[in-house]
Order: C-alpha cells, then structure tokens, then sequence
C-alpha cells in the first residue's frame, strides 16, 4: 500500500524492516522535537540503520517478554487514527501516536 500524501511505500518499508533486530533500550522518544528513532540491523550485535518518524506526539511500549532484543514483524499505518505500530515476531508492541504530517525516514547510521 503507498500512501501519496506521505510519501510511504508500506510493502517496501516493511521489506526492509522485516527480521532486522533492534534494542528496546536504544529506542528514543524526543517529546520537544516530536520524534521517535529506532536503530536496528541484520543482526543482534550490530546496528547500522534507523528508523525516524518524525510528528510522533505520545508513545507506548508494551514490552512483556522484557527481553531486551528484538526482530522487527511489521509496521502499519492508521490514518484514520493517526496511529503507528511497531510489532515484533518476540512479543513487542509500540504504538505512536502521530499528527497529520508525519514523516517516515530511514538511512543508515
């Protein structure tokens, strides 16, 4: 699914999320700038990318396993409730609330 206002090709971003690992503890929430980051990579050991979202106004992480590292399942897209999820195949679940003008990146690090 491509969202044109927003200049995001679901498929192809969860292609190149998908399986990538991540540390819940390098997560970073910057409430003044309104901005979430995730850097993640192929393995457990190495992160060498990122993912930045840029509008994010709340945040929620519910971390069950509370294992510290995991890969990435998928990320969706709610426009009706300006929401994104962040699942991962290990039970991890990050919720962001967004405003209208979001922006999705990702480079490398």
């Amino acid at each position: 699914m491509y969202f044109k206002k927003y200049n995001i090709n679901l498929p192809e971003l969860n292609d190149l999320l998908h399986d990538k690992w991540f540390d819940v503890n390098n997560l970073t929430f910057d409430e003044a700038k309104k901005e979430f980051r995730l850097i993640f990579g192929e393995n457990k050991e190495f992160y060498d990318q990122y993912l930045k979202i840029s509008g994010v106004l709340g945040c929620e992480i519910i971390d069950t396993e509370q294992v510290g590292i995991y890969d990435i399942y998928e990320l969706s897209v709610d426009l009706e409730h300006n929401k994104i999820r962040i699942n991962g195949c290990i039970p991890i679940s990050i919720t962001l609330d967004v405003s209208e003008d979001f922006e999705i990146t990702t480079g490398q690090q």
